[in-house]
């Protein structure tokens, strides 16, 4: 693992900032190498929740599956993160590896019942073989169609959920965005529930 880790907490004096610019400057090298933490430099306003995280190109080209999850800050005054990097291995497939939320996906039922009623030619051993294997590839396209990105499907089903809410305070007696907003807070639930299993498997 050939990598470098810089982890930032900058100081609010921009003074300061500007000192530990010069210093990261200074320390940059041709290795891979990530730079994250809470640098108190907002160039944005929807920079003034959560934090930044910085790589090169190569790094980035190297661990193609890199992925950053930054968790609840609980009682604390920041979010805890978790960097992972993954090298991307040529002609090699990534491991299978269940997760526990496609179990309350709508079609997860109907699609092991189908599978699992195939005829197969073959010794039982042979059918249950091939029925896994065909329910694990269900799985892959399950997941990459429905469940790629699930923090940011999160975020969006509370920005729906939100603006739905808001919508009913000037509208408090239109039935069909108390119909809209019941359907969002469900989903957004649903998304919660999903992101949760998915953290816990990490």
């Amino acid at each position: 693992f050939n990598s470098l880790l810089t982890v930032v907490y900058a100081s609010n004096n921009r003074g300061e900032r500007k000192v530990l610019w010069k210093d990261l400057c200074d320390l940059s090298s041709n290795e891979n190498w990530c730079v994250m933490g809470d640098f108190n430099d907002i160039l944005a306003k929807e920079e003034r929740v959560g934090h930044k995280d910085y790589g090169q190109s190569s790094l980035v080209g190297q661990y193609e599956f890199a992925e950053a999850v930054f968790l609840n800050e609980g009682l604390f005054d920041h979010s805890p993160a978790i960097l992972s990097l993954h090298p991307q291995v040529v002609g090699e497939k990534k491991p299978f590896k269940y997760f526990r939320m496609w179990k309350s996906h709508p079609k997860y039922d109907s699609m092991l019942k189908d599978i699992w009623c195939l005829e197969i030619s073959g010794n039982q051993m042979y059918q249950v073989v091939c029925k896994l294997k065909l329910f694990k590839e269900r799985l892959r396209k399950l997941n990459t169609e429905d469940y790629c990105d699930l923090q940011q499907q999160v975020h969006e089903a509370k920005a729906s959920l939100d603006s739905l809410q808001s919508q009913l305070q000037q509208q408090p007696l239109e039935e069909s965005l108390h119909q809209q907003e019941r359907s969002a807070r469900e989903l957004l639930s649903q998304k919660h529930q999903d992101y949760s299993l998915l953290l816990k498997q990490k």
